[in-house]
């Protein structure tokens, strides 16, 4: 796999979570987590390194367990459906 196929799939797995997210707090608003443990299946193999990144710019927050979007991350998913509109 070269550097640029793994830049892709980085960026294709942190849009994946964002929606994953975003679906998760439209369903349940009171308690919209989804386990880390569920997105790593969701993307067949760990997140570490995308959740870590969707956390540094304020996207997703994360407790011991569950993984939420944050304002922040519902407006960037919106922006994303807008531009793809």
């Amino acid at each position: 796999m070269t550097l640029f196929d793994l830049i892709t799939r980085s960026q294709a797995i942190r849009t994946a979570i964002l929606h994953t997210l975003y679906q998760a707090r439209l369903a349940q608003p009171t308690a919209p987590g989804v386990a880390h443990r569920d997105l790593d299946e969701m993307a067949a193999g760990p997140v570490a390194f995308e959740l870590g990144y969707l956390i540094e710019c304020g996207y997703v927050v994360k407790d011991n367990i569950q993984c939420c979007i944050t304002a922040a991350g519902i407006d960037q998913v919106e922006r994303g459906m807008k531009a793809s509109a």
